[in-house]
C-alpha cells in the first residue's frame, strides 16, 4: 500500500484509499492531497469521492497526452513517407520532434518548416492536418474517453457538494437546536421564578 504522506491530517486518506496509481506519479498525488486539504471535515465518503476526482483529472491528462502522441507519431510517419518523394532529401523525421518542442516561433521550427516545404511541399500545419485526418477515428475514441471523464468529474463534484451540504445542514440544525434549548431553559427558569 502506498502511503502518500506521514502528515497527521492525511491518516484518514491513507487508511481508506482504494486507488494506488503507478509509483512516482507525483501529479496524481499532488492533486489528491490538494483536494484532501480542501475538505473541512474529511469523512470516508468525501475522501473516496476526492480520490475518484483526482483519478479523473489524471485520466484526462493522460488521454490528452495520448492524443498528442498519436498525431505526433502520424506526422513522423508522413515525413518518412514523403522522404521517398525526392532523391537527396535530408532526413527530416528525426528533427520534427525537436522543432515542435521548441515552439512555433523558434528558429528551429522556422528552419525545419522551410526545409519541409522545400523538400516535401508541405508546412508543419498541413502535415498535422493530414496526420489528424488519418487518425480521426482513434482521436474520436480518445475524445470520448476525455468527455466521459469530464462527465464523471461533474457528477463526483455534485456528490461531494451534496455530502458537504448535508454536513452544513446538520451543523446548522445542531446550532438551532442548541439555541432553542437555551431559550427553553431560560423560559423554564423564568417561569419557576415567577
Amino acid at each position: 500500500m502506498t502511503v502518500i504522506a506521514e502528515d497527521e491530517h492525511l491518516k484518514l486518506l491513507n487508511r481508506v484509499r482504494t486507488i494506488h496509481m503507478d509509483e512516482g506519479n507525483f501529479e496524481y498525488e499532488e492533486v489528491l492531497q490538494g483536494l484532501y486539504y480542501e475538505l473541512e471535515n474529511p469523512t470516508v465518503l468525501s475522501v473516496l469521492l476526492i480520490e475518484q476526482i483526482a483519478q479523473g483529472f489524471f485520466w484526462i491528462k493522460r488521454h490528452t497526452q495520448d492524443k498528442e502522441s498519436l498525431v505526433h507519431s502520424a506526422m513522423i510517419a508522413l515525413v518518412r513517407d514523403y522522404s521517398f518523394s525526392k532523391p537527396g532529401a535530408p532526413k527530416l523525421a528525426p528533427r520534427l520532434s525537436e522543432a515542435i518542442e521548441k515552439g512555433r516561433f523558434s528558429e528551429e521550427y522556422k528552419l525545419f518548416e522551410s526545409e519541409l516545404n522545400i523538400w516535401k511541399g508541405v508546412t508543419i500545419e498541413e502535415l498535422r492536418s493530414k496526420a489528424t485526418s488519418d487518425k480521426i477515428d482513434k482521436l474520436k475514441i480518445l475524445d470520448d474517453l476525455i468527455h466521459r471523464q469530464v462527465q464523471n468529474l461533474r457528477h463526483l463534484q455534485k456528490s461531494l457538494d451534496a455530502v458537504d451540504f448535508k454536513k452544513r445542514i446538520v451543523k446548522k440544525m445542531d446550532l438551532e437546536l442548541e439555541r432553542i434549548e437555551a431559550e427553553n431553559s431560560k423560559l423554564l427558569i423564568e417561569s419557576e421564578n415567577a
